[in-house]
């Protein structure tokens, strides 16, 4: 079988058609990318934009925030811009936004691009396309292609739906593998096909990558369809494929180094650890699996080889997992002390103030403008929500917040907080939500993060998913970020809310 498988500044650069690389002088100590962009239809220059959202000072994940963000006005049919890097080699995304369409040509799957000091690439858009040529432009253009390849669903042939119907579940399964290994065999064979205008740098790199995301999509398979089937020889044969395909799994493929640096790699590990966690702590016969405590999970972590990918995998875990995890906080100290001198840890140290109980400082804007902060609430316990307009999650939990609200609107010693990560940009959209009370309540103070997601209260909190929900004490503590989740279908946990929100008042 074959193997393939984020601090505080945002640069907002606008620079004028005839900006080139002239204008800075490179060093050591300076990365960039000259890039030329081409618009073909001129419906796509009305209010257009290109946006480069680029991982931070080499920490490649998705799970790390903020990163480094800029954007160009395009408002020339060729427009030359410089593109900054932190390191020498750094993944980022490309986005163009314009009056008449907001996703496309951009649009192939995680949308994810490697960019090389020296590039000097021209990117030819039209509506519904776009290419690369020039210096570097290789790798661009074999990212393009595989993008919608790697990414799409993948269904069970006739051989392996034979299985399937027969009752031999781990036949399928693997029938469902040697699908996977026939794709990425295909886009090794891509990727060939480029060797002889990418940097053997590069080249390794994005081997390193194919074979991540080829462990990825299997990891995939076996845990999204490891649930709710009524028969239990179906649970039984993705737990045992899932043991025999990762107890054979060669974590020294490659070397550390580049597996560290990958964007995929340490995402594909923490995803695989959880699931291994969550398969030992369920039996396989429920329906609904039991969700693993952050300290099931730490342990794993502390039983591993130590060095970049241990270090990386630790990051990944405490970024992703904290905010639901209030026990998180318990092992940060330990897990800094485990970690290496690296880049790694010393973003661990970072977080460590924000999970020992220490409060953002905000001062945001209301729907009239006045500005509200921290400090106005001493004294009062702080219930905060975070949502943006769109978030269907985000409307349960307001729709179950507003009887509990109701209940403690008469109560001086608590404040609800809502915070709409809509941003400055789509004001009205968040004006009008509060007029519709879909989200929030009158009886909720409701303010804006004017920089929407990349506000500084949203990345001191490095906040991954939406809603988000905080107790902050009288005192100006944070009490939790992950407090039961009131539900107008679970009323347990609704009970446990409104039960820890007493217990603090």
């Amino acid at each position: 079988m074959s193997r393939y498988l984020k601090n505080i500044i945002i640069y907002v650069l606008v620079l004028i058609p005839v900006l080139g690389s002239a204008q800075l002088k490179q060093d050591d100590s300076i990365h960039f990318v000259n890039m030329e962009v081409v618009v073909e239809d001129i419906d796509m220059l009305q209010n257009a934009e290109i946006q480069f959202e680029m991982c931070k000072d080499g920490i490649n994940s998705l799970y790390l925030s903020p990163r480094d963000k800029y954007t160009f006005k395009i408002t020339a049919a060729s427009t030359r811009i410089v593109v900054p890097l932190t390191t020498a080699i750094n993944y980022g995304i490309i986005l163009y936004t314009h009056n008449q369409n907001k996703k496309e040509p951009f649009a192939i799957g995680e949308n994810l691009f490697i960019f090389e000091n020296g590039d000097d690439v021209k990117v030819v858009l039209t509506k519904n396309n776009f290419s690369f040529s020039g210096k570097g432009s290789a790798k661009y253009n074999y990212l393009k292609t595989i993008g919608k390849q790697v990414d799409r669903l993948i269904r069970s042939n006739s051989k392996a739906l034979a299985h399937y119907n027969s009752g031999n579940y781990k036949g399928w399964i693997y029938g469902r593998i040697a699908q996977i290994d026939s794709l990425f065999d295909a886009v090794a064979d891509k990727l060939k096909w480029y060797r002889a205008d990418i940097s053997p740098s590069i080249y390794h790199q994005l081997e390193v990558d194919n074979w991540a995301r080829y462990n990825k999509k299997i990891l995939n398979l076996l845990s999204t369809k490891a649930i709710g089937h009524p028969d239990t020889n179906y649970n039984k044969a993705f737990r045992q494929v899932f043991t025999e395909i990762f107890s054979a799994f060669d974590a020294n493929r490659f070397d550390q180094e580049s597996l560290a640096q990958s964007y995929y790699y340490v995402d594909y590990l923490y995803h695989r650890q959880g699931w291994a966690t969550t398969y030992a702590i369920n039996d396989g016969s429920a329906d609904k699996l039991k969700q693993y405590a952050f300290e099931d999970v730490y342990k794993s972590i502390r039983k591993s080889d130590g060095g970049l990918i241990r270090d990386k995998l630790t990051l990944i875990t405490f970024s992703a997992d904290a905010i639901r995890s209030p026990d998180a906080k318990n092992f940060i100290s330990d897990a800094i002390k485990m970690g290496g001198a690296n880049k790694y840890t010393e973003k661990l140290k970072e977080m460590e103030m924000a999970l020992m109980g220490n409060v953002f400082p905000f001062e945001l804007p209301d729907a009239t403008g006045k500005v509200h902060k921290l400090d106005d609430f001493k004294g009062k316990l702080i219930v905060m929500d975070f949502w943006y307009t769109g978030c269907i999650p985000c409307r349960f939990l307001a729709k179950a917040l507003k009887p509990i609200v109701s209940s403690y609107k008469n109560n001086p010693n608590i404040v609800f907080i809502t915070v709409s990560i809509d941003g400055s940009k789509k004001r009205e959209i968040w004006l009008k939500s509060l007029m519709d009370e879909t989200y929030t309540s009158n009886d909720e103070l409701n303010l804006l993060a004017p920089d929407g997601k990349d506000s500084e209260i949203v990345k001191f909190y490095n906040i991954q998913g939406y809603p988000a929900l905080f107790l902050i004490s009288k005192e100006g503590k944070m009490i939790t970020t992950a407090p039961p989740r009131p539900g107008l279908d679970n009323p347990e946990d609704t009970a446990a809310f409104k039960e820890l929100i007493n217990k603090y008042l």
